[in-house]
Parts: C-alpha cells; structure tokens; sequence
C-alpha cells in the first residue's frame, strides 16, 4: 500500500514538472515571436521613413542622395537614429535653405519620446 502511494505521488510529481517545463517553452516561443514582429515593424518603418526622405530631397533637387542611417541602441532601450545625407548639390544651398531642409526632414519624425533623430548633410 505505501508503494502505491509513493509511485502516485511521484507520478503527479513528474506530471507537474512535464507540464510546467512545456508552458514555458510555448511562453518562450510566443516571447521570440513578439520581439520579431516588432523587428519587422521596426525595419519597415526604416524603409518608409528612408524613402519619404528620399522624395523631400528629391524636391531640393537633390536625385539620387546618398541616405545612410545608423541606428543605436541605449541600455535603457531608447532608439537614436543618426541620418547621413549626401549629394554633391547640398554645397550650393544657402545656410536657411539647409535649416529649412532639416525642419522639413524633422517633421517626418514620429511623435515618440523613445527615438530621437539626427540629421548630417554632406556634399564633398
């Protein structure tokens, strides 16, 4: 009769553990699973914002700039973007056209305190 008792409970035992062991694995797949579909919105975003920049240079007369964003990561998991433009045409430009041109690139920003931005416009 003790034997009995003692292989249920080490039976409901092993049940529990099986069970904990596999609700953590499915949590830990759905967990991989948000963090890639904010990637991909993340990137998609990246695409969209390059091309708006794309078509506000293209309205300076500025075809085919050279756009170059590197993103970093702060420990506290705060986005910062710095925003490389090139094109040999920005050299001509007076000083209030280029702010202007930033204010218009700044305006395409998200309204998010998590991501700042940071424009650079070179022409040599």
């Amino acid at each position: 009769m003790r034997k009995k008792a003692g292989f249920t409970i080490l039976t409901l035992f092993l049940i529990t553990v099986i069970f904990f062991c596999f609700s953590q694995v499915v949590y830990s797949q759905s967990s991989s699973r948000n963090i890639l579909t904010d990637r991909e919105g993340t990137d998609l975003y990246e695409k969209e914002l390059i091309s708006q920049i794309r078509n506000v240079m293209e309205e300076y007369g500025c075809i085919h700039s050279g756009i170059t964003m590197t993103k970093i990561y702060s420990a506290e998991g705060e986005r910062s973007y710095q925003i490389l433009i090139h094109h040999s045409n920005l050299a001509y430009l007076s000083l209030a056209e280029k702010e202007n041109l930033i204010s218009r690139l700044k305006s395409l920003e998200p309204e998010t305190e998590s991501v700042t931005f940071t424009y650079e416009l070179t022409y040599l």
